[in-house]
């Protein structure tokens, strides 16, 4: 089973301009969109798309959070997630808007307080997974947990002998590393920071990879926007190029990419294929005004050779 873990959770509001974003102005939306988001949230519904089951865990709070959960119900994806106490999960908003080229600002919320009771209470949902499961924890840590708690929650997790797959950077990403997850997942820009350093080409992102590889990562993917993806492990370097169409949306292309290599690596084993499909998925989403869906993957998919 997959289970997806969202630890901050939110409800996404994505406004559509037709002009550039005015700064300090009353701008007016030509369209809106809301939807349940946090990257591991994204992942189950992509799963979903690929006809892969998941269960989503969580932390959610108040009424943005019953919204999450009902909607993830609708969607026929199984979740079990924790209910906090310390506030109400968070609502972001994203302005779509078309300057020189296709442009997308964001203002995300910081999340609700979570206490050591709220990551007991998720590490107790966790002690069912099993022996060969996967795991995909994914998304930014609140603010207001303790890095010593998301260490002893990423310990248990490790003791289950699951395989560990993570979407993280920075500090939580170099906690989760002592555990050797089985797939770290960023992108070039998130690399960079966890790194301190310049990635900006393909020999940077090996580099880099290759950093977290010792640090015990067993593989890594980057993901490049319009230069692709890079999939790097002790013995294989492997760059997938960007498919090409018109960008209507970067939000979830890392979800969908992980979801897609997730899937594909369960089918085949092959990390060639599962990056392939990877890109194929985030293309998909990329391409669409929302997630990657049954429709779009095909669409995509007849472009990777």
């Amino acid at each position: 089973m997959i289970y997806t873990v969202t630890l901050n959770p939110a409800i996404d509001v994505v406004l559509k301009l037709n002009d550039s974003c005015r700064v300090g102005k009353i701008n007016r939306a030509e369209s809106e969109s809301v939807s349940v988001g946090g990257k591991g949230i994204n992942v189950s519904r992509v799963l979903k798309a690929l006809k892969r089951d998941s269960i989503a865990l969580g932390l959610i709070g108040g009424y943005a959070g019953e919204v999450i959960e009902k909607d993830l119900k609708f969607e026929n994806i199984k979740t079990d997630f924790v209910r906090i106490k310390g506030g109400m999960t968070r609502i972001n908003v994203k302005v779509h808007h078309q300057g020189s080229s296709f442009e997308e600002t964001q203002v995300n919320a910081p999340g609700p307080a979570i206490s050591r009771d709220d990551i007991i209470n998720l590490a107790k949902k966790l002690a069912k997974i099993k022996k060969d499961d996967i795991v995909i924890i994914s998304g930014g840590i609140p603010k207001t947990l303790s890095l010593n708690l998301f260490d002893n929650f990423l310990k248990f997790i490790s003791s289950r002998n699951a395989y560990i797959v993570v979407d993280l950077f920075g500090t939580p990403l170099l906690k989760v590393l002592k555990y050797k997850p089985f797939l770290v997942n960023l992108n070039q820009e998130e690399l960079a920071d966890t790194l301190y350093t310049q990635v900006k080409s393909d020999e940077d992102c090996v580099k880099g990879a290759k950093r977290l590889l010792k640090m015990g990562a067993q593989n890594v993917c980057v993901l490049r926007g319009e230069d692709g993806a890079m999939f790097i492990n002790e013995e294989l370097t492997m760059k997938v190029k960007a498919l090409k169409g018109e960008v209507k949306n970067t939000v979830g292309a890392g979800d969908s990419l992980l979801a897609g290599l997730t899937d594909e690596y369960l089918k085949t084993g092959s990390f060639d294929l599962a990056i392939k499909k990877g890109v194929v998925v985030a293309s998909a989403t990329v391409f669409s005004d929302g997630l990657a869906n049954e429709k779009s993957i095909a669409e995509a998919s007849k472009q990777m050779k």
